[in-house]
């Protein structure tokens, strides 16, 4: 049959099925082209009476301002914003609730980490302990709320160190119209690493590491034992041979619980939470459009640190050696080899920077969030989105940094205040939020009406697919350099990356 000459209507399972695999179940309500729609099918090798199908998902990309797809959008169809000038589509998402942002641990504590035993779990476990970006702070009052401290940076003439982190994780319910300047007299407000149930899970894991690495020794050294004492002279007992790979089980075994025990007593230290009390606010924006800077949205806070709780002078330094984070929800090639070797130190290392950044270029990016750890995506082009903050009023347009997740997600609700980087370390922005959309079903899986299952899941998951994300997420930054000139406008001094 040919195809019609004029665009149609879609049908409902076309207007439904459409944009299938992004988040928050988006509807395809009118399309140019004239050719019939055909539901995309992914074809799989394994099943019983033949191959398995399944709904092929859709997936977010970045595109230029001048690429063909850009181009050829029709204005009938979307949203303009107009910012002097040139024309930015618009984007609508939801602000997420996310919380607060800071520092480190007591110099006991972190002096007991080798950071350069990137494959130890006690490592990944202990990581919101530790005195890096990507840490979580919280507030110390017991406010509900967790973000992630973003950098380390100084005030030009002040030798005080200060972390920087979104002013939505640390404004304790001020208006949105309202900025903060600490003054003597004022009450303090202070944070503190990682909330209580934070601190309670890395307490939990590395008893419970501990637990399984005693309980594995103690199988070896009795395997061990009775092949030295007796089973060796056995000849029926040969296959329970102690060889040369138990013998290095062991030691490695022996070695990570040595390693492990190492944190009990200073973990003890910090179960008081003012022993990860880390700084106080002293400054934050008020949640207001600028006059200097059109389409800036200010979310940025500043608290200055109590270095007494740092084992050394604080660096913009990210782990970026061996394996991935556990944590993180990337799959596929490892992404830390995405760093050039240049831009590592021996153990690993590389030191965030600032540098100028062309904010309308096309990059692959990084983040270290509290919550989901080093992940990648790709920053786009187009920065204007439709934002409608809390307390906020009027529907104003925010020219943002619009980041689409590569693998897996990019952020998620605790990761705001994260510094968004490139390959090289370069600073590209702040993480203020994203859609909020895209998280993982309650129970781990996701039904398919009328779709195929896998033969080895039917015992257990009685019709249910395996474990896959609800929709592709859209994280937002502001430019960094915007932030930093702000923080200048409210504090009359220029900011420097520690």
């Amino acid at each position: 049959m040919a195809s019609p000459s004029t665009p149609q209507k879609p049908s409902v399972e076309e207007r439904d099925c459409y944009y299938f695999g992004l988040s928050g179940q988006p509807k395809l309500i009118a399309r140019t082209s004239c050719d019939p729609w055909v539901k995309p099918i992914i074809v799989e090798a394994e099943g019983w009476n033949g191959p398995i199908q399944r709904p092929a998902r859709k997936k977010y990309s970045t595109i230029g301002a001048n690429s063909a797809i850009a181009l050829k959008w029709s204005s009938d169809l979307i949203a303009e914003n107009f910012y002097g000038n040139k024309i930015f589509t618009t984007l609508k998402w939801k602000f997420g609730k996310v919380a607060v942002t800071i520092s480190l641990p007591q110099r006991s504590f972190e002096s007991l980490v080798d950071l350069t035993r990137s494959l130890r779990q006690f490592n990944r476990i202990l990581r919101p302990l530790l005195s890096y970006p990507g840490n979580p702070v919280s507030y110390y009052d017991g406010r509900l709320g967790q973000g992630t401290m973003g950098l380390y940076v100084k005030l030009r003439g002040d030798e005080s160190i200060y972390g920087l982190t979104c002013r939505h994780v640390v404004c304790a319910d001020r208006p949105a119209k309202d900025s903060y300047k600490f003054s003597e007299e004022s009450e303090p407000q202070y944070h503190v690493q990682a909330n209580t149930r934070t601190f309670q899970d890395c307490q939990y894991l590395t008893g419970n590491r501990i637990e399984y690495l005693e309980g594995k020794t103690k199988f070896l050294s009795l395997k061990k034992q009775r092949w030295d004492d007796y089973y060796h002279l056995d000849e029926s007992k040969a296959h329970l041979r102690f060889d040369d790979g138990d013998l290095s089980d062991l030691k490695s075994r022996a070695d990570d619980l040595a390693y492990g025990k190492r944190f009990v007593e200073p973990l003890e230290r910090l179960e008081d939470k003012s022993a990860r009390k880390i700084g106080q606010l002293m400054f934050h924006s008020s949640m207001e459009f600028p006059t200097h800077q059109e389409g800036y949205l200010k979310d940025w806070a500043l608290i200055k640190l109590d270095e007494d709780k740092f084992s050394e002078s604080p660096k913009n330094s990210i782990f970026v050696g061996g394996q991935r984070p556990e944590e993180s929800p990337i799959e596929g090639p490892n992404i830390i080899m995405a760093f050039p070797d240049e831009e590592k130190d021996q153990n690993e290392f590389m030191r965030l920077k600032q540098c100028c950044y062309d904010m309308n270029s096309q990059r692959t990016v990084f983040k270290v969030g509290a919550t989901s750890g080093l992940t990648v995506g790709q920053k786009n082009e187009v920065e204007a989105v439709v934002r409608k903050p809390k307390d906020l009023e009027g529907c104003p347009y925010a020219r943002q940094v619009v980041i689409i997740t590569a693998m897996g997600r990019f952020s998620d609700k605790g990761d705001s205040g994260s510094c968004v980087f490139d390959e090289r370390g370069r600073i590209v922005g702040l993480l203020t939020s994203s859609d909020n959309e895209g998280v993982w079903p309650s129970d781990g899986r996701r039904i398919y009406p009328g779709g195929n299952m896998l033969p080895r899941l039917v015992p257990t998951d009685k019709g249910k697919l395996e474990k896959i994300d609800d929709g592709t997420d859209i994280t937002f930054a502001d430019p960094i350099q915007w932030v930093f000139d702000d923080i200048e406008r409210l504090t009359s001094r220029k900011v420097e990356v520690v």
